[in-house]
């Protein structure tokens, strides 16, 4: 599995992530955020909560380790700093996005 490190801005957290994520992890990203959803009506209906479920499936599967630990991940990144917090979650978000990719390319 290719990985990359960052350091976060306030606290200076180890964070590894994955440099990117297969089929199977958008599956289960996708499937935090429309579980109990209903797709027919998809533009109105999506709230914080799923997002939220969303933000947590992605942390969990693009952050590998914080500080050298790989358990209790999720935890982990929500008791940091809130800049280091978004910090994490921004460069998580630039994984799971596809488009962000293209235009790299």
């Amino acid at each position: 599995m290719e990985t990359k490190e960052i350091i976060t801005p306030i606290q200076k957290h180890k964070v590894v992530l994955k440099s990117f994520i297969t089929g199977r992890d958008v599956k289960a990203i996708n499937s935090a955020l429309f579980d109990g959803t209903d797709i027919s009506n998809i533009g109105s209906s999506i709230g914080g909560e799923q997002l939220t479920r969303m933000n947590d499936k992605s942390l969990l599967v693009v952050v590998t380790e914080v500080d050298g630990k790989s358990d209790d991940i999720l935890n982990l990144i929500e008791d940091m700093h809130s800049v280091d917090y978004n910090f994490v979650l921004e460069e998580v978000q630039k994984v799971t996005n596809y488009e962000d990719v293209k235009k790299n390319k």
